[in-house]
């Protein structure tokens, strides 16, 4: 049930690791990556939950307050990730005195890494299933009788070849001038919507998902940004001496502290679960009125709250 959260668990580390390695060039400390590293799990959990909570779910929520930070009964969206991921950035990058498109480039390889997990989680646990297909990779998930597209696995292979992508594009222009950045919102949310397009969404607005809109504004506030920022000259990064390493016993904290925030990710699950599926699907096929069942399962996936 929780392979979902287990992928953010590895994807946390992963980030982790990446910063650990890539200190020195930040000025950083052991402890200072640390502290990161826990800011931008917290955040990250917090902008997933609360945009599927606002965006999604806001007419149960609103009456029962007491379940939203409730991460273990389903509810996180992707999206909110990364809003929870720039809102980690600029934090740290007051507190750590770092440029934030510097850090948002930093981040943009690792945070590839992590969604492309999460959706290797979301296919394990059988969640957000495709469209009806007769090609020969189509999988049967549980609660379906015919074969549909793993559209999960092309979203992780998606977000696993923006590693390589955004790899060069931090060869060639370096880091701080927040192309790496703007590379990575344009490619997620451009090969996101054409990936989304085989997936079976719960509802259409003007025949597409809804999530739809949100990877065509990713991707066009992306190719802004990059215009704008192509446009200006490079930024000369000016070596930073690296701080005193800390102790063990005076890093011994923040571990302890990192390794709880890895534990309460295995909790997550993602909001559409096979509880929300089978419900749905379910009185679909018992009424005849699948179109008008689908459109109404963002209020009525509160099953997947109460399982």
């Amino acid at each position: 049930t929780y392979w979902y959260g287990l992928g953010y668990a590895i994807g946390f580390i992963g980030l982790h690791v990446w910063m650990m390695l890539r200190r020195r060039s930040l000025g950083w400390s052991a402890k200072e990556v640390y502290g990161f590293s826990i800011l931008f799990a917290v955040c990250v959990l917090l902008g997933g939950r609360l945009f599927s909570v606002v965006f999604y779910h806001w007419d149960y929520f609103a009456t029962r307050p007491g379940e939203i930070v409730a991460i273990w009964r389903g509810g996180l969206t992707s999206h909110g990730l990364l809003i929870g991921g720039v809102a980690a950035c600029a934090i740290a990058s007051v507190w750590l005195r770092q440029p934030l498109a510097r850090l948002l480039d930093e981040v943009a390889i690792p945070a590839a890494f992590f969604l492309a997990l999460g959706r290797l989680g979301n296919f394990i646990n059988g969640q957000i299933v495709g469209s009806v297909t007769n090609v020969p990779w189509g999988v049967i998930f549980p609660g379906f009788d015919e074969p549909r597209h793993p559209v999960t696995l092309y979203e992780g292979l998606k977000n696993l070849a923006l590693v390589p992508i955004l790899a060069l594009v931090m060869r060639r222009y370096g880091v701080g001038r927040g192309l790496v950045a703007a590379n990575f919102i344009l490619w997620y949310g451009l090969l996101r919507f054409f990936a989304d397009l085989y997936r079976d969404y719960a509802g259409t607005y003007w025949g597409i998902g809804k999530g739809q809109f949100y990877n065509l504004g990713m991707a066009l506030g992306g190719l802004l940004v990059l215009l704008i920022l192509m446009r200006r000259p490079a930024v000369v990064t000016v070596p930073v001496p690296p701080r005193p390493e800390p102790s063990f016993a005076a890093l011994l904290p923040w571990r302890l502290l990192f390794i709880l925030v890895l534990c309460v990710s295995l909790l997550a699950r993602s909001g559409w679960n096979q509880d929300v599926i089978k419900s749905i699907r379910g009185a679909a096929a018992s009424t005849g009125e699948a179109r008008s069942v689908c459109r109404t399962l963002a209020s009525r996936d509160v099953a997947s709250f109460k399982a």
